[in-house]
């Protein structure tokens, strides 16, 4: 997969070769920062290799030697061949994330940037302690092989000796088969006997996901019970876990700009054989979710109702479906919803349809009850009602103002 980012003024642009997988939110975090340094500074063309399916290889590597290639980038842990071939090239060599004895051998070009793994850890632990006072701490470390984990580990728990010296602390220790149930039940009965309160970190989102399924398991409520925190802000698994997760997010898009920016910079110094420079960048801050965040039952309902209207208002719900989507009887949601809004649901389901209605009736030409139909209104006269009363004229007469008014 080739990205083009050149310049139009010039047709020769630098190649660089990026290997990345992208099925982990850190890794695009660091392509969009590549990618913007690039688009907005830089003429560059990109030539992406995900180890899944074009993974970059030393045949590969010779012929973009060949190619006059002038910078390879690499994110993951490659083979001891490709290792030693990498150390060898003359093509200037970025690392992302990886410390390997052969590329710090490198007589050629080398820039190494990592995350602050001990800052991540720190941050972490001063969290919790803006949340109050929990009886205990744990850190949830990932496989035997991370070191990254081990760094955040240990600065973890040397804040907290630091700044609650009477506190119990307890790692779970790292593990070759994370995510098996073996390792789930290990977890659950870890989570038992930590004293409660308690605060737990992990070394990362999909770590702290288990923890989630542990607590599940354990029947221990997050997060009046156990407070649980990731590391990479991964918004798919964060926003739809069990319970929606608080994590740390790192510099990654800061990590692939600065990338960029380093390799071009030294790419210009052209008299200098050795080049070698070690970035190390912080983590951004704690994007907080439910899992750290004591509220009211009432505010974590209407919160949950706001986002299932939000995301199915179009599909013709009605007040009871969102009862029922909440586990509570319909009384009680919208008692909830008025408390904390004065307003109704219904009134929420029709402020979400009409603001969908209203978009495509000025941005687009399909039909009005096509329109109609795709934002979830089925009753073509209640429709026409409901717009007439809120706008002060038809949907029509609306449409054609809103065209005249940008064709002026």
């Amino acid at each position: 997969m080739r990205a083009m980012c050149a310049k139009k003024q010039n047709p020769d642009p630098r190649k660089a070769i990026v290997t990345i997988s992208l099925r982990f939110a850190s890794s695009r975090d660091v392509l969009m920062g590549l990618f913007r340094h690039i688009e907005s500074s830089s003429n560059w063309a990109i030539n992406l290799m995900q180890p899944e399916d074009n993974p970059l290889t030393v045949a590969k590597l010779h012929a973009a030697e060949r190619d006059g290639t002038n910078a390879i980038v690499i994110t993951e842990p490659c083979s001891e061949e490709l290792m030693l071939a990498l150390a060898e090239t003359p093509i200037p060599v970025a690392s992302i994330g990886i410390k390997d004895a052969h590329l710090k051998s490198r007589k050629g070009t080398m820039v190494f940037v990592h995350n602050n793994n001990a800052a991540i850890g720190d941050m972490g632990a001063r969290h919790f302690f803006s949340l109050g006072r929990f009886n205990s701490y744990g850190f949830v470390l990932a496989g035997p092989d991370d070191d990254w984990a081990r760094e955040r580990s240990d600065a973890f728990c040397a804040r907290i000796a630091a700044s609650a010296p009477n506190a119990e602390v307890r790692v779970f220790p790292t593990t070759a088969d994370s995510g098996l149930e073996a390792n789930i039940g290990a977890l659950v009965n870890w989570i038992r006997a930590l004293p409660k309160p308690a605060a737990i970190m992990a070394a990362c989102d999909i770590r702290a996901i288990e923890v989630l399924d542990a607590c599940e398991r354990a029947g221990v409520s997050v997060p009046n019970a156990v407070a649980v925190l990731g590391v990479d802000n991964d918004e798919l698994l964060c926003a739809h876990a069990s319970t929606p997760l608080s994590s740390i997010l790192p510099g990654h898009v800061d990590m692939g700009r600065i990338t960029a920016e380093t390799l071009e910079k030294m790419a210009r110094q052209k008299s200098t054989p050795r080049q070698h420079r070690i970035v190390t960048v912080p983590p951004s801050k704690v994007v907080e979710r439910e899992s750290t965040h004591l509220r009211a039952p009432s505010a974590v309902l209407v919160d949950r109702a706001r986002h299932f209207i939000q995301e199915c208002a179009s599909d013709g719900i009605c007040v009871q479906d969102v009862a029922s989507h909440l586990r509570v009887s319909r009384r009680l949601a919208e008692m909830r919803w008025r408390d904390a809004t004065g307003g109704t649901i219904r009134a929420a389901i029709e402020d979400v349809r009409m603001a969908k209605l209203t978009k495509l009736l000025g941005s687009t030409r399909q039909p009005i009850a096509a329109i109609a139909a795709e934002c979830g209104w089925h009753n073509a006269d209640a429709l026409s009602r409901a717009f007439q009363k809120r706008f002060g004229m038809s949907m029509r007469e609306w449409r054609a103002k809103r065209h005249e008014a940008r064709s002026l």
